[in-house]
């Protein structure tokens, strides 16, 4: 299924409407256990057949307890007719029975090995029917289309929050964006970056020519990054800028996730031929914050070479929120 995020809910409807016209199926429901109350399990997709039982509602773990045992176990449950089910389920047989459930089969949803997040039932209430193993088949890939489909809208609906989250705070405080695309070497930069930078926008690549060397064993990185920047736009009467920028780093990662980084982010300026040389010290904790990680950065300066005007030390914090690709 590769609708746009926004039409999943639909299309997930309209496949359920297919299969029980298929298969003669009066009730089709997409379970998915609630975020706020684990112990609610809520019917957000749901087909009835024309004379179909009245709508789903949230069900609670203690009127299906063996059946959500199933489930969170990965298993499929099947049953010609309720009376099928074994001792320990006649809770749950007595749930079928009051809700009019003659024939039914319940098959997990999870993705990648994952704790199901929920389960896709198929039911009859005319009459009873039986459930072929080449037909659970079938069927159990309908349910792994629904899953993944679902999936890939939670992760895209919470990059977009996460995105979001992050231009509001950037656009609060001020802040211009950059990224490094090293696999490309190209460099992309927002409005807020070209207004500081006077970099025109028209201008979509060429910023720089950048090189790097990078090498990472046994909790070691280490390397140098290199780059060398001209002017060539913004206001007339702006100084020229022709400069070399040096980086050679070396860190190391802990077993607690504290990384020891050692750096200089030295610069030569060709135009007034003066180097500039601060020597960094860092240490970074990562830790997580619910699920959510976080860097906490702190480190030290000291300027080996400046111009006569520039400072002697500096201090450095950071704090840096991470959002790693699955």
């Amino acid at each position: 299924m590769g609708a746009p995020p926004d039409q999943v809910d639909q299309g997930i409807v309209d496949a359920l409407r297919r299969v029980c016209a298929l298969l003669d199926l009066d009730l089709a429901v997409l379970w998915q256990w609630s975020a706020s109350d684990p112990d609610i399990i809520r019917p957000t997709h749901v087909y009835r057949a024309q004379g179909g039982p009245p709508a789903s509602e949230p069900l609670r773990q203690e009127q299906y307890p063996w059946y959500r045992e199933q489930m969170l176990a990965g298993h499929v449950v099947r049953f010609v007719s309720p009376d099928e089910l074994p001792a320990d389920a006649a809770v749950d047989r007595d749930s079928a029975r009051r809700h009019g459930i003659s024939s039914s089969l319940c098959l997990p949803l999870s993705v990648g090995g994952e704790s199901p997040v929920g389960a896709l039932a198929f039911n009859t209430v005319r009459a009873e029917r039986d459930w072929p193993d080449v037909l659970i088949q079938r069927l159990r890939l309908v349910a792994q289309v629904f899953t993944n489909a679902l999936a890939r809208r939670r992760h895209e609906q919470a990059l977009q929050e996460s995105e979001a989250r992050l231009s509001a705070g950037a656009e609060l405080a001020g802040l211009a964006f950059y990224e490094v695309d090293f696999n490309h070497r190209v460099m992309y930069v927002d409005d807020r970056f070209r207004e500081i930078c006077g970099t025109p926008p028209e201008l979509t690549e060429g910023l720089e020519p950048l090189e790097w060397w990078m090498e990472q064993q046994n909790g070691w990185t280490y390397g140098a990054l290199a780059n060398h920047i001209w002017s060539f736009a913004g206001e007339s009467d702006r100084a020229a800028v022709n400069a070399t920028f040096l980086q050679p780093f070396a860190s190391f990662t802990t077993k607690k996730a504290t990384t020891l980084t050692l750096n200089t982010e030295s610069t030569y300026d060709w135009d007034n031929v003066q180097w500039t040389v601060p020597v960094n010290l860092m240490v970074q904790q990562l830790v997580k914050i619910g699920s959510q990680p976080v860097a906490f950065v702190a480190g030290g300066r000291y300027y080996a070479e400046k111009p006569a005007e520039g400072p002697d030390w500096g201090l450095r914090l950071a704090v840096i929120f991470l959002f790693p690709m699955k």
